[in-house]
């Protein structure tokens, strides 16, 4: 049967003209073997304008088509562009791709078009602003050759912290055909929702359109076989300068940790804050547990192997967000506790491959260390 938009026009103008000679819509099917329903459509067209129907072009492309697959010569266009017009909106990109390119889409077909092809706004942050400005570039540079000389890498932890959002869920899963056996003992295919074609079909969930609320996580891992997850707070409190100090002083590291992998992030290196309320600064608490600070260059998160762990725990709470998130979002109870569950479940070998693949990012061709081999 011809799919929608391949129909010629002959044969819309045949259809009506039988359907207004008083034709049912089943006696038309047998006949021109089109469906009913796009039958009932053609004819509602034709009753409104009194003008016979011209084919229509559908554009097949899947630009506008969040499940469509994507060619990956306009990923390859779609990243050069983000690489020179970094600071650019959505709405400005898709101006700038369609006077380049000759692509034209919407709006919210390029957003998601570029979502799935991993340009988001933190990415082009990230990988195409902060890496390339001249003092990034020049720290990773001081950065790089302290593991040759001075820090041993396997003997550093690593810190960091995130926020995840209460309407944290699975995008989709996979629709299921379930065959059903009729009266007469012959098996018959049922559609579950009436319109999926195959078991490949996309089923999405409901998502709030706000969350309604946040829990904030900063956690330290380290190569310790007894606890890989040093240590962790977990709290709907916002991660400031104060919290983190505190959790610094409080978190008791294994003796041969010597430095702490940490981002740039102004919290981790707060004084007059601090000072003005009577604290130590960050930079005096690390003294006083006798742990240096190593700050990684911006824009390479990779350095970085906590990273990784919020990576983990966010695919953990997607496999079981269908228990729980249900068009409302998740219970403040359930997201704890789920949580909790995805710390407790990282073992020695997760945090050995984080490592392997922060060593991996910062020397591509260097063998690693013997403590990670």
């Amino acid at each position: 049967m011809p799919a929608k938009g391949s129909w010629t026009e002959e044969e819309r103008r045949f259809v009506i003209k039988l359907r207004n000679e008083e034709w049912t819509a089943k006696q038309v099917q047998k006949i021109i073997n089109m469906p009913t329903s796009t039958q009932n459509r053609f004819l509602r067209e034709y009753n409104k304008t009194n003008v016979w129907p011209t084919v229509i072009h559908v554009d097949r492309s899947g630009f506008n088509n969040g499940n469509a697959k994507i060619n990956k010569e306009y990923v390859s266009k779609l990243k050069r562009m983000a690489r020179r017009k970094n600071d650019l909106t959505v709405k400005e990109f898709a101006e700038k791709l369609k006077d380049q390119t000759g692509i034209q889409m919407t709006v919210g077909g390029l957003a998601k078009f570029m979502k799935k092809a991993g340009i988001t706004r933190k990415q082009k942050t990230t990988l195409y602003h902060d890496r390339t400005l001249p003092q990034n570039i020049h720290r990773k540079k001081l950065f790089l050759p302290l593991f040759h000389t001075d820090i041993d890498f396997p003997h550093c932890c690593a810190t960091d912290e995130a926020g995840i959002k209460a309407d944290h869920n699975r995008k989709y899963g996979y629709s299921l055909i379930q065959k059903v056996r009729s009266k007469n003992n012959k098996n018959r295919r049922k559609i579950s929702g009436g319109s999926y074609r195959d078991n490949r079909s996309r089923v999405y969930g409901f998502k709030p359109k706000h969350s309604p609320f946040s829990l904030h996580l900063i956690a330290t891992i380290a190569l310790d076989h007894r606890k890989p997850v040093v240590h962790y707070w977990l709290s709907k409190i916002y991660t400031n300068s104060v919290r983190f100090s505190s959790f610094v002083k409080e978190r008791k590291l294994p003796d041969w940790i010597t430095h702490d992998i940490i981002d740039r992030a102004s919290i981790h290196n707060t004084k007059k804050v601090l000072k003005a309320l009577g604290l130590p600064t960050t930079e005096e608490v690390y003294k006083s547990v006798e742990v240096e600070r190593l700050f990684i260059p911006s824009g390479y998160p990779e350095f970085n192997p906590s990273e990784q762990l919020f990576g983990y725990i966010k695919s953990r709470l997607n496999q079981v967000a269908p228990n729980y998130n249900l068009k409302n979002g998740w219970k403040l109870d359930d997201l704890q506790r789920e949580i909790i569950n995805a710390i407790k479940s990282v073992t020695y070998e997760h945090v050995l491959g984080w490592y392997r693949h922060s060593w991996s990012a910062m020397f591509p061709k260097k063998a690693y260390p013997p403590e990670m081999s």
